[in-house]
């Protein structure tokens, strides 16, 4: 029973972002802006994390870098290289097909806060370092890839 709730809210905030996604790429294609972010954003956190860099190429390989440069409040669990490379994640194949990229970045990304707290007992994955907030969102360093 724990195990159809942890689905269903990963399934709902799945959806939950990739609705938010659509909506900030319609409402950039509309007006022509982009909603810019003042300060360092989720993904300028995960570019300076050298621990990152091999979820930073899937994040820009999937489409979601953009959307994440925008306002908004993300939470992200970024995946160390060390837990893509336990997780079976193959990245250089991954950065090369974009729907493989959307598929392992999209199980770390969530529209909204989500605590820490909630995200080690929902998610089961433990967070490396507990806090690094941006100016649209907080970025987890996790020790495992999110299944969905």
């Amino acid at each position: 029973m724990r195990s159809n709730i942890k689905r269903f809210v990963s399934a709902s905030l799945a959806l939950m972002l990739v609705f938010a996604v659509s909506a900030n790429f319609a409402v950039s294609q509309n007006t022509g802006q982009q909603g810019q972010v003042d300060g360092e954003t989720v993904v300028d956190k995960m570019n300076s994390n050298e621990k990152l860099s091999d979820f930073t190429v899937l994040v820009e390989a999937s489409g979601f870098g953009q959307v994440l440069t925008q306002q908004g409040t993300y939470t992200v669990l970024a995946p160390t290289n060390k837990a893509l490379e336990n997780g079976g994640v193959d990245v250089d194949a991954a950065k090369e097909n974009r729907d493989q990229a959307q598929k392992v970045v999209q199980s770390h990304l969530y529209q909204g806060k989500i605590s820490s707290d909630k995200v080690e007992s929902s998610m089961g994955v433990k967070i490396q370092d507990k806090d690094e907030s941006a100016a649209n969102g907080t970025v987890y360093i996790v020790d495992q890839v999110v299944k969905r």
